[in-house]
């Protein structure tokens, strides 16, 4: 039996993994779609909920943007498609992860 995964981390990164078992499409707004359904659905038993939002800040000062745009829409719009969106949220988000741990 799988053992069932309560760290956004570490369930992004089985997701990147095995995109297409996870979205079914590769694109970043189904990523976003699925990641925002998974954490309704297990918000309280995830033990590093806030790092999305402290994502969702990193890329905004990243990209210098103000306002309400998700992650997946700033990424989006300064990718080529979706399926880049997708790839440079995963390469982002290690970024992101390297700069925090630092």
């Amino acid at each position: 039996m799988m053992k069932k995964e309560n760290s956004i981390r570490s369930f992004i990164t089985l997701i990147n993994q095995r995109t297409a078992m996870y979205l079914g499409g590769r694109t970043i707004t189904h990523l976003k779609a699925f990641l925002d359904g998974w954490l309704y659905g297990k918000e309280e038993e995830i033990t590093d909920v806030q790092l999305l939002d402290e994502f969702q800040a990193w890329i905004q000062d990243k990209y210098n943007v103000k306002g309400s745009q998700s992650w997946a829409k700033v990424i989006l719009f300064h990718s080529a498609d979706e399926y880049a969106a997708l790839d440079n949220f995963f390469e982002l988000f290690n970024k992101f992860l390297d700069q925090k741990i630092k």
